[in-house]
């Protein structure tokens, strides 16, 4: 993976600002501890004058983005439930930590050989002793408080955009977006977040447990979101039982649960990348 961070005639300080917080957080994450699996390896990385190499763990699935569109479809709730969860516990574990991961989506999680996620691009991520004064991460995924510019956040914005994240994977497409990046469209795109979910319309599909699990991950308080009460930066507690523990995943033992085989990969070596 390579980061630009230097142009030949200017220097853009946000660039290099994300790329020297991710080396920093990824240098903060143990691979030798439980929990470590659902994030992406860094072996390594230099730069030369221009760019910011990282040789990052070969994840043969691609992203979720690339999965759901190889597919052509949306997933269903029992799809949905294997990814959703694997993240979950990712983030339980970064939590953990003392570590925001500040930016994710569906790019930004990876699926290795075996069909389970990594969680990866930490040039977004914060700890709660360093918070940028600008928010890095992506304007679909910001969660009220933000789109507010409140100023304060904590832990629970990657529990709503893990609700963004489900709602994109069910519905197939986001809940809240506009036609482009302007200006003009951005700000009705915060408008949208601010009121929240009651401001869209629901996929008939998505019913039941699945429906009421977004909704408590996208509550408008952060102090009333599923995940607010998980452990952060207690080393120690690395499972994020408030969010597993709720109905949406009655029945699943995290221990043998597989990927679901509709979505299997058909690799026919360690470097097919199935394209």
């Amino acid at each position: 993976m390579r980061k630009q961070v230097l142009a030949e005639d200017s220097i853009d300080g946000d660039d290099i600002w994300r790329a020297n917080n991710e080396v920093k957080l990824y240098r903060a994450i143990d691979k030798n501890i439980d929990g470590a699996q659902w994030i992406a390896t860094p072996y390594s990385c230099f730069q030369d004058a221009r760019n910011l190499y990282m040789f990052m763990e070969f994840a043969q699935g691609g992203n979720l983005r690339d999965l759901t569109g190889r597919y052509g479809r949306v997933l269903t709730s029992d799809e949905a439930r294997f990814y959703v969860g694997e993240i979950a516990q990712g983030l339980g574990y970064i939590h953990s930590l003392g570590i925001i991961h500040g930016d994710l989506k569906l790019e930004n999680v990876l699926i290795d050989g075996t069909g389970h996620v990594k969680l990866s691009d930490f040039s977004c991520a914060m700890t709660m002793d360093a918070i940028p004064e600008l928010w890095h991460g992506t304007i679909e995924y910001t969660p009220p408080e933000i789109a507010k510019f409140r100023g304060y956040f904590d832990h629970t914005v990657d529990w709503y955009a893990l609700g963004v994240l489900m709602f994109d994977l069910m519905a197939g497409h986001l809940p809240f977006w506009t036609a482009n990046r302007s200006p003009e469209e951005r700000v009705k795109l915060r408008r949208q977040v601010t009121k929240g979910l009651c401001s869209i319309r629901w996929p008939s599909h998505v019913q039941g447990q699945a429906k009421y699990f977004i909704r408590r991950l996208m509550r408008r308080d952060p102090r009333k979101r599923l995940g607010a009460n998980c452990p952060f930066g207690i080393a120690s507690l690395r499972e994020p039982t408030e969010v597993l523990s709720h109905r949406f995943f009655d029945g699943v033992d995290w221990d043998t649960i597989q990927p679901p085989e509709s979505y299997a990969w058909n690799f026919h070596s360690e470097d097919d990348t199935a394209a």
